[in-house]
């Protein structure tokens, strides 16, 4: 599935016409960074999926509705996937096993959410909304091993490492549920963390038997600056 860049670019000009519809209002833009682990919900003959880990890190913006109510947007760098260990019989002689492989996703990710907010200061939050993730590489690393069922000596051991780019969806989508906290260090500048949850909906690809989609804990620090009325 080829990758299309205006279709890509389409949230990202949204967020900033969304942003600047009431220019008088409060509003605030931050970085964010944070580790991911990820893995996939579904089964897969003869694998076992695994955790893994990988970095996150983007741009933030916000818009203060009241007190208690904000909106936010985020263009993120994320990088998910999952680790497995796989066995195939493939023939009567040989046994075929891949050992420690790494399957890399890498993409960005667009989430829109609704926060809830509770405090001034020191303000603790929840949030919920739809995340869009498009596809920029996917690749496999680790290593093969045919063995002869008859033979114990008779091994041969290969690298795996490649991409897998056509073997994906280049497109991700599913629902973000978090919470968290803020602390004011002045009146502009403050510091958040939180942690979420991306249930993907999409499937990420059909693989044998079973369906597979994305599973992702992420946990955040980030810093904002927020904007005066009018500023």
């Amino acid at each position: 599935m080829k990758k299309n860049f205006l279709t890509k670019l389409l949230p990202l000009v949204i967020i900033i016409v969304a942003f600047g519809i009431e220019a008088s209002a409060q509003y605030s833009i931050g970085l964010r960074g944070g580790l991911n682990i990820s893995n996939f919900r579904g089964k897969y003959l003869n694998s076992s999926y695994q955790a893994k880990l990988g970095p996150v890190f983007g741009v933030v913006g916000q818009y203060q509705k009241n007190d208690w109510l904000s909106f936010q947007a985020e263009l993120n760098y994320d990088v998910w996937g999952t680790k497995y260990n796989q066995v195939i019989e493939d023939g009567v002689i040989y046994k075929t096993e891949y050992k420690d492989i790494i399957q890399d996703a890498n993409y960005l990710t667009v989430p829109l959410l609704a926060k809830f907010d509770l405090g001034e200061k020191q303000r603790v939050f929840a949030y919920t909304g739809l995340y869009f993730g498009f596809l920029l590489s996917a690749s496999i690393s680790g290593t093969e091993v045919v063995t002869n069922k008859y033979d114990p000596n008779d091994v041969t051991s290969t690298p795996v490492d490649k991409d897998y780019n056509d073997q994906i969806n280049n497109f991700d989508m599913g629902a973000v549920l978090g919470l968290g906290a803020d602390f004011k260090l002045s009146e502009s500048v403050g510091i958040f963390i939180d942690g979420r949850y991306n249930w993907g909906w999409i499937i990420v690809p059909p693989q044998g038997g079973g369906n597979l989609f994305n599973s992702v804990w992420t946990f955040n620090l980030g810093v904002m600056y927020h904007f005066a009325k009018g500023e």
